[in-house]
């Protein structure tokens, strides 16, 4: 028997929006039974913090009701660096990241593919650069492209709030068997563990292992 749920928001309203998106999830899920409505809880719901990120939107809900934000598997964004400065050009990511380091502010762009493979947060963002080392850190928030700096390039791209660098794993760990790391991409990307050939799967089961544990048997620098 299939049950009737009526809703009643306002359409002016972007928290209510999100509420009914928030409940949709739970039901999709099977966990409606975590929802719990009460008086209290609407209340908290409607001080929270408008976001666009459905995702930090749950992590904000289940912290306003005091109730532990559920586990996840992290996922991983990959972005490499390129070797040399590239002069006047508008994109640069040898100089973006230079300028990162040298002012400590760890903010870097989501992907293009945010809209379908959204970066969360918990997430890894590694830095690489290519045959030498990867650069890890954890993406502590995200936040629209309302708040990207005057001098990045205006687009749709979220911006990701790192954590200070937590680990480096060098090149040929990277690329060994053990670990199962990724080659060269152009441009940042959330890796997909699911698509590729029996080899690039195979590869991505045992790095999504490494991801989940936090790279724990995988020596660090």
């Amino acid at each position: 028997m299939m049950s009737t749920i009526q809703i009643k928001f306002n359409r002016n309203s972007l928290k209510d929006l999100y509420f009914v998106m928030f409940l949709l999830n739970l039901i999709l899920d099977g966990r409606l039974d975590q929802l719990n409505k009460t008086r209290r809880q609407t209340i908290l719901l409607r001080r929270m913090p408008v976001t666009t990120n459905f995702e930090v939107f749950a992590n904000n809900y289940y912290k306003s009701c005091g109730r532990p934000v559920p586990k996840k598997d992290p996922g991983l964004t990959i972005t490499p660096i390129s070797k040399k400065f590239k002069g006047d050009v508008a994109v640069c990511s040898k100089r973006d990241y230079a300028t990162m380091i040298t002012g400590k502010r760890w903010w870097w762009d989501d992907h293009t593919n945010h809209h379908t493979h959204p970066t969360g947060v918990g997430d890894y963002l590694a830095f690489m650069f290519w045959e030498d080392k990867l650069v890890f850190h954890e993406v502590i928030d995200i936040m629209s492209p309302n708040h990207r700096p005057t001098d990045w390039s205006q687009t749709d791209r979220p911006v990701l709030i790192l954590s200070k660098p937590l680990f480096t794993l060098g090149w040929e760990q990277w690329i060994s068997e053990r670990t199962g790391g990724l080659l060269k991409r152009q441009g940042t990307y959330k890796v997909n563990w699911t698509c590729g050939g029996l080899d690039i799967k195979s590869r991505k089961t045992i790095l999504r292992n490494h991801v989940r544990n936090g790279f724990k048997n995988v020596h660090k620098q």
